[in-house]
């Protein structure tokens, strides 16, 4: 059974093996020197996820039990993604080339003092959102927002500062004041 590992250590026999591809189970299929093929699970220590290719450190635990606790090299020529596995399922990808990082988790939190992002694009899809600032303050050169069914705002206080041409159109317009409107230019045309 230890035929071809390469070293013993504190009981239990290390060996170096390249990954061959993925078995049931969550498992890999590994094939080490001498052509010996075997199956072997990732430690929970390993974090770097290995792919086809790929040169392992593997840990014979028990009889059968190998687990790959060190991914060593990447597959030569690959453009394949390195993969952080995380507890409780979630994962850390990023491609070789630095063109993406995917983040996959049941739930996402970050804190910090301070967060600052800087992106030429920015794609948020969710079907609820919440934000909550004691001050939220933005700047845009120019802002679209389109709303296909409904927007309601619940201000306690509303100022809005207009430098150029302010213009309100509706099919119907509907303009209320509890105690008080006031109208005021230089011109009004009504109609």
């Amino acid at each position: 059974m230890r035929e071809n590992i390469l070293e013993t250590w504190s009981g239990a026999a290390l060996s170096t093996g390249r990954i061959t591809g993925c078995s049931a189970g969550g498992g890999f299929r590994v094939q080490i020197d001498g052509g010996r093929k075997l199956r072997a699970r990732l430690s929970a220590g390993c974090f770097l996820e290995p792919g086809r290719g790929d040169l392992v450190l593997l840990v014979l635990a028990g009889e059968e039990d190998y687990f790959i606790i060190q991914v060593l090299e990447r597959a030569a020529g690959t453009e394949a993604e390195a993969t952080l596995r995380l507890p409780e399922a979630s994962r850390l990808t990023a491609g070789r080339s630095g063109g993406r990082l995917t983040l996959e988790a049941a739930e996402v939190n970050l804190r910090g003092g301070i967060f600052r992002q800087a992106f030429k694009k920015i794609t948020l899809a969710a079907e609820l959102m919440e934000a909550k600032a004691g001050m939220l303050r933005e700047v845009f050169n120019r802002r679209h927002e389109d709303v296909g069914e409904v927007k309601d705002s619940r201000i306690g206080r509303l100022r809005c500062l207009v430098g150029g041409l302010f213009s309100l159109r509706g099919e119907t317009v509907d303009l209320k004041a509890e105690k008080r409107m006031k109208i005021d230019g230089k011109k009004i045309d009504v109609g």
